[in-house]
Parts: C-alpha cells; sequence; structure tokens
C-alpha cells in the first residue's frame, strides 16, 4: 500500500526515511501541483494498490473528529483528470474506500482518560509550530514503551452512490465520528476545493 503525506514531512529526521520506505505520495496543497497529485493518484489505483489515507490532515486530541479534507478525492468522481503535462488521466478500476476508526487508549500502561499530559505527547492540537520543538515532540512519542489502540473497521464505501467528493468523505467522517466522539457536534461540513484555497491565499497575499 501507497500512503498519502505532506510534501514537508519527506524532509523530517526518521520520519522522512520511514514514509519513503512506504513509498508515500507526498502532496503540495497549490493549485500548481494538483495535476502531479492527481496523476500519482490514479496510477497508483489503475496498478491495482492500495492507499492509507488520514483525512483529517493532522493529528488531534481525540476529543473529536475534524473535516476531512475531500479535494483529493474528485479523481473518484471526475471522468478525466489532467497531469502536469496537460495529458489527460482515466481511473480505469473502482475504487471502494474502507473507513477506520483510529483511537488511542492506554500509554504505558495507563489510560489516557482524562489525562491531558498523556494525549498532549501525541497531538499536535493546539500547538504553535514557531514554538514547539516538533522534533522534541516526536523523540517524546519514539520514548513511550507501550501504546493500546483500538482499531475499528466500518462499513466500505462506493463512490457511485455519493453525489460527489465533499458527500463522500462527510459520510466517512461521520462513520468514525461515531465511534470516536458520538454525540458530539459535527465541524461544518467540508466544501473547500485545493483551488480555492489557493485563491483565497492568493487574495490575501494582495491585500
Amino acid at each position: 500500500a501507497n500512503f498519502l503525506g505532506k510534501y514537508s514531512a519527506q524532509n523530517l529526521p526518521v520520519i522522512g526515511a520511514i514514509g519513503k520506505s512506504f513509498k508515500t505520495i507526498y502532496i503540495k496543497r497549490t493549485k500548481e501541483y494538483t495535476p502531479q497529485v492527481h496523476e500519482d493518484l490514479i496510477n497508483t489505483f489503475n496498478e491495482n494498490r492500495n492507499l492509507v489515507y488520514f483525512p483529517e490532515g493532522t493529528v488531534t486530541d481525540g476529543e473529536n473528529v475534524l473535516q476531512f479534507k475531500a479535494g483529493l478525492m474528485s479523481v473518484l468522481f471526475d471522468e478525466v483528470s489532467h497531469n502536469m503535462a496537460g495529458e489527460e488521466l482515466r481511473l480505469e478500476k473502482d475504487v471502494v474506500l474502507q473507513p477506520f476508526a483510529i483511537k488511542l487508549t492506554h500509554v504505558d500502561g495507563k489510560s489516557v482518560e482524562g489525562d491531558i499530559e498523556l494525549i498532549r505527547r501525541f497531538s499536535l492540537a493546539g500547538r504553535d509550530p514557531a514554538q514547539d520543538d516538533l522534533i522534541k515532540h516526536i523523540w517524546e512519542v519514539f520514548k513511550t514503551k507501550s501504546m493500546r489502540i483500538e482499531l475499528t473497521g466500518l462499513s466500505p464505501m462506493k463512490p457511485s452512490d455519493y453525489k460527489d467528493q465533499f458527500e463522500f468523505m462527510n459520510a466517512a467522517r461521520q462513520q468514525v465520528a461515531d465511534v470516536i466522539a458520538p454525540g458530539k457536534p459535527a465541524p461544518p461540513p467540508h466544501k473547500i476545493e485545493i483551488e480555492d484555497i489557493e485563491k483565497t491565499s492568493s487574495a490575501q497575499n494582495d491585500n
């Protein structure tokens, strides 16, 4: 299986080397780089390879489930995509999404329930990357002797059962949230394309 990861992560000590060994597809969230990502994804699926994708895009404190990023999944709904050279790309295989809920329950034999320090050790939520030493954070994680994680397989999902990637990923998120944070209100549905993010960023820079 291939993994999908942030472009900047490939240069991190240890993490970058591990990612490359798993044939990670590194992505930049920019309009210019989108065709390359689409090509990598379509080739992965057309070659009958699986893709492991963490759609929240970050590590949270586990109190809720963030919006799932849906832009990249447009390749499952577009009849035609294009690579960097402008050549047409077509998805030739039927793709099924198998959601999983991952929940950390114990660290070094101690329950994380209500333990802010234990939760913070594994979460980037609320951290300022400019202030926190990321390498130190990674080292703290690697020092852990044992972890207990609950992995729950959820109902497989076919893109053809949904009108677009947003409805598709929102439904996937709801399945995960029902396990991780049952009864908690969901954040607003994800309705932002990569192109829209780029345009918004460009407009802010112009101002």
